[in-house]
């Protein structure tokens, strides 16, 4: 499935983090999970749920509920480094897109070889648009190639390059932005930090779609419940 058959406009992707809170069962860690799932859709936003050291559990009773609620619904899944898993999740639920923090550049040439073979035969066996990072944020940078090579490699590797370089929260990284399209020209390219109120304009003016975490919380930072007030300010901002 190619990213353009999906997508009628530029998506944005909202984030559904399933933490491992010891302080919460695992019923109400799914309740919260479904509770932001169903803000999400109800605004017009793609959840993209990202299995953060929950129990597995958690995950799968998330979309289980979300294939049986919202079957016509587009969400996505992240399972940060263990990819395969995403895969498999995607087979057994109705998961149309996959997250992979990284496709290219964190891994020494070897292993990186091995990756990119196994990448193949996994997208071969499903149906999903994928999403990748390159030089992604918090991610090592073991390639012995240059940026522009880089990215060149990930657009063989997934649908659309996330470009994400600066820790949670802070200004959208506009300049690394700019350096992916002059690299990249007219290939999606996801915007994957930093997006807030005063610049989700400029943000979709320059990237073919966002994810979005903090801006979404009543705290504004990663932490925190999410707001649907904040959620409908922003599909309003980009939405015109």
């Amino acid at each position: 499935m190619k990213f353009n058959e999906l997508f009628d406009n530029k998506p944005l992707f909202g984030m559904v983090h399933l933490d491992n809170n010891v302080d919460k069962s695992v019923t109400a860690q799914i309740e919260e999970a479904q509770r932001e799932v169903e803000v999400y859709i109800n605004n017009g936003v793609i959840p993209l749920i990202e299995h953060n050291f929950a129990p597995v559990i958690v995950c799968e009773r998330v979309l289980d509920w979300l294939d049986d609620h919202f079957k016509n619904a587009i969400y996505g899944v992240n399972t940060l480094g263990n990819y395969h898993r995403a895969f498999d999740i995607a087979k057994r639920f109705n998961v149309k897109i996959i997250q992979i923090d990284s496709v290219c550049g964190h891994l020494v040439p070897s292993a990186d070889a091995i990756f990119a073979q196994e990448l193949a035969e996994l997208r071969a066996q499903t149906n999903v648009v994928l999403l990748g990072g390159v030089r992604f944020k918090d991610m090592p940078v073991y390639s012995t190639h240059s940026v522009a090579e880089d990215l060149r490699a990930g657009v063989e590797r997934c649908d659309a390059i996330v470009c994400a370089g600066l820790r949670e929260g802070e200004s959208s990284p506009f300049e690394k932005l700019a350096e992916f399209r002059s690299v990249l020209g007219g290939y999606p390219i996801i915007l994957g930090s930093g997006v807030r109120f005063e610049n989700a304009v400029e943000a979709f003016e320059l990237a073919d779609g966002a994810i979005v975490g903090s801006a979404f919380k009543h705290t504004l930072t990663y932490e925190g419940e999410l707001s649907e007030q904040n959620v409908r300010r922003m599909v309003e901002i980009v939405r015109g």
